[in-house]
């Protein structure tokens, strides 16, 4: 007979589980660091990084204000840019969704930024989160579209 979670029992395994996930992507990170290097990689450096879950969990806290900031600037001149084409209709319209593309393109261009926090949180532990977010924006500064 299967056993069933209750429901507060299920919510709790699924927070659970979210709060693992960059935990898990970051200790890949690490894994894939040493593979790079030609040092031993196994198991073990993505069970390691679990010592520093707090600061992995504090680097996705600051990447998404941080992203959240540019997000919200977009969204004001997707808003402008949309402004004629519902107030006007017609072929105003392609405006729309011209800016909804290209607000698209912004918020992926903008993810970038933040591409490598995890490999410089992995690298350097003891600078701590909001310093990985920094110089994940410094160095991918010029370098985006190698990295796309």
């Amino acid at each position: 007979m299967e056993k069933r979670y209750s429901g507060r029992r299920r919510r709790h395994l699924r927070w659970l589980w979210l709060l693992m996930i960059p935990v898990l992507a970051a200790g890949y990170t690490a894994y894939s660091l040493n593979m790079a290097r030609g040092r031993r990689a196994g198991l073990q450096d993505l069970l390691d990084i679990f010592s520093m879950a707090g600061r992995v969990l504090l680097a996705v806290v600051w990447v998404g204000l941080s992203a959240m900031g540019w997000t919200m600037l977009g969204m004001g001149a997707l808003f402008l840019l949309c402004l004629p084409g519902a107030l006007l209709g017609g072929p105003a319209m392609l405006l729309t969704v011209l800016g909804a593309v290209g607000f698209m393109i912004y918020v992926f261009w903008v993810s970038l930024r933040y591409a490598l926090t995890f490999f410089f949180l992995v690298d350097e532990p003891e600078a701590g989160a909001r310093a990985a977010v920094r110089s994940s924006v410094a160095y991918m500064r010029g370098w985006k579209w190698e990295c796309f």
